[in-house]
């Protein structure tokens, strides 16, 4: 099993689970549980395809704290669900987002990650910053907020 790197978090759901985390994670954007929803009242958003399905993008532009980009679910089966996450504003870059899947006794365990390419600035970049105090407390507040979807009653 290879190393997520150092942008993940690990959070566990206990019964009740009337949802799966692994439906919750398909949906991109997923405004009950990021940690930017809020960022900017007035946020526009865009959803396009089936949710929970490969293919689906979900976009959005707001302004300078929430930025602007797209996320597209590229792989969903049950160990893993992939997105391409592509900011454009406040500045560009791409990453791959990964939530997968560990099942332990009565409970799901999801592993939140992040990888960027590995380009001149990037490296540059990580002498200076530490990526994972930069927004490790967001992928926390993420997980969190994910794991209280899953074990809320259905509506």
């Amino acid at each position: 099993m290879t190393d997520p790197g150092p942008s993940s978090a690990r959070s566990s759901s206990r019964p009740p689970r009337p949802r799966s985390p692994r439906t919750s994670a398909t949906s991109p954007g997923g405004s009950g549980r990021s940690p930017w929803e809020g960022q900017d009242p007035n946020l526009k958003r865009a959803y396009t395809g089936t949710p929970g399905e490969v293919g689906s993008t979900y976009a959005w532009n707001g302004n300078r704290k929430a930025g602007a980009g797209t996320m597209v679910v590229t792989r969903v089966d049950p160990a893993e669900i992939g997105i391409d996450l592509a900011f454009t504003a406040p500045f560009k870059s791409t990453s791959t987002v990964t939530f997968r899947f560990v099942d332990e006794d009565a409970a799901t365990r999801v592993v939140w990650s992040m990888q960027s390419p590995e380009n001149v600035m990037a490296k540059i970049m990580r002498v200076f910053i530490n990526m994972d105090k930069l927004i490790g407390a967001d992928f926390d507040k993420g997980l969190t907020q994910l794991k209280a979807e899953v074990e809320s009653p259905s509506t």
